[in-house]
């Protein structure tokens, strides 16, 4: 028996879009791996079903009352957020006005652009045939790596190591407010900060923003999500995965590469739990989710007029 600890909420494979705007927030793309705080797993015959469980709602393991079609976007709130951009054209065009800000002010500075090869699914569909595909996207997508951008942010750190000290501390106020703790926000009137308010979209509001995560943490404390959630443990189960409520699938998928698995043992394991989870997610937690998120943006539209549609 396989056991192991969450290191992560999100997948490997990128930061999607909903991750950067909800800052950390598991979106439900993100959510493609953790909806709710999902610590330790343990699974059984991985091949083999195991019987026949039932839901907490009462329905046989995996059944919800609601259903999504292939074309049906998987993250309403995604899709609000973003107004439709994808990850690269969101980060890409703030890297721009970053760039352009930084040269106005008398700086060589490339925009570290990202031109991912990976798919990024949106809809029902397109998230089924990634899984089916790439899994999670966390060992099966080696191949994909963009490293464009990692040579422009050189070219940029080499150029600020050529300057004298006094130079790259104004360099520094320049591009974020010499901000240094990770994560910190860059000081208001820095580069970065005018950068960030480049797009206008409802996941550089803040207010919205802040109402957003308030709503979202309500709903997934919810009873009916956190039932949706151990109706999906049960499907899972059925599988043959048994799962912890502080846990999700691609720990084990972690733990096994932690055990110097054989790369195709180890992409075979992350495809088979990965469409499982998609098949048992799509009629449990999915639709729920989407129902619970599409009622937020009709909240967040109804208060926010200016970013209805």
């Amino acid at each position: 028996m396989l056991k192991a600890k969450c290191r992560r909420q999100l997948p490997r494979r990128s930061l999607t879009l909903a991750c950067v705007l909800l800052g950390g927030l598991a979106a439900a793309s993100c959510s493609e791996v953790a909806a709710v705080d999902l610590t330790s797993i343990t699974t059984t015959n991985n091949s083999t079903p195991t019987s026949a469980a039932t839901s907490g709602s009462g329905l046989p393991a995996g059944s919800s009352s609601d259903t999504l079609a292939d074309t049906d976007v998987v993250n309403p709130l995604l899709e609000f957020q973003s107004q439709g951009l994808s990850s690269d054209e969101f980060h890409n065009e703030r890297q721009r006005a970053l760039s352009s800000c930084m040269q106005q002010r008398g700086w060589t500075f490339e925009p570290v652009l990202q031109h991912s090869q990976v798919p990024e699914p949106r809809t029902v569909g397109e998230l089924r045939d990634f899984r089916e595909s790439f899994g999670y996207g966390l060992y099966t997508t080696l191949d994909f790596v963009d490293t464009s951008g990692r040579e422009a942010a050189d070219r940029n750190n080499e150029y600020h190591e050529s300057l004298g000290a006094d130079e790259q501390a104004v360099y520094r106020r320049d591009l974020n407010g010499d901000v240094s703790g990770e994560g910190e926000a860059p000081v208001a009137g820095s580069c970065e900060a005018l950068a960030e308010g480049a797009l206008e979209v409802p996941g550089t509001d803040q207010a919205v923003m802040t109402e957003m995560r308030n709503l979202y943490q309500a709903a997934q404390l919810s009873a009916e999500f956190l039932s949706a959630v151990d109706d999906w443990r049960a499907c899972l189960a059925s599988r043959g995965y048994e799962i912890d409520r502080e846990a999700h699938p691609v720990d084990l998928v972690d733990e096994l590469a932690f055990a110097d698995a054989q790369p195709q043992e180890l992409t075979d394991f992350e495809l088979a739990i990965a469409v499982a989870d998609f098949e048992c997610d799509l009629t449990t937690k999915m639709p729920v989710l989407h129902r619970l998120e599409t009622e937020i943006v009709q909240e967040l539209v109804e208060k926010y007029p200016e970013w209805g549609s």
